[in-house]
């Protein structure tokens, strides 16, 4: 990609709230505490299962941050996940096939955003917020 592509900093699909404002941030980083919060995304909860999903079956993980490891992801705290763990995940995402086209879209917009968000960054952070 020449240019950043601009994106929703709200994912949406099928959450149709605000009974439950339960969800995960993705953000981007490199380990510095400069990081720019806006090139964060929110997905709901609903939502994102189907990226969760994909995470818990990728632990236990090294915490790219602290070199630690982690031994199952956390839906209340901060999950540090290692590019080449996204870079697995996008791959089989952008694999699927799925017959909704509101539904393969989201899956399309989520790679191109992780997948430009590793491009300049060592990893994404999933922070839920339960």
């Amino acid at each position: 990609m020449s240019e950043k592509e601009s994106f929703d900093r709200v994912m949406k699909l099928h959450y149709n709230g605000p009974s439950r404002n339960v969800g995960f941030d993705f953000c981007p980083s490199s380990g510095s505490d400069n990081d720019p919060v806006e090139r964060c995304i929110f997905i709901y909860e609903d939502d994102a299962e189907f990226v969760i999903s994909k995470l818990r079956g990728r632990y236990p993980l090294i915490d790219p941050e602290n070199g630690e490891l982690q031994e199952k992801f956390d839906p209340c705290w901060d999950n540090p996940i290692p590019r080449e763990v996204w870079l697995e995940i996008a791959d089989e995402l952008e694999a699927l096939r799925i017959d909704d086209p509101q539904e393969a879209e989201f899956v399309r917009t989520f790679c191109r955003w992780l997948r430009e968000a590793l491009s300049t960054h060592d990893h994404v952070t999933v922070t839920g917020n339960l």
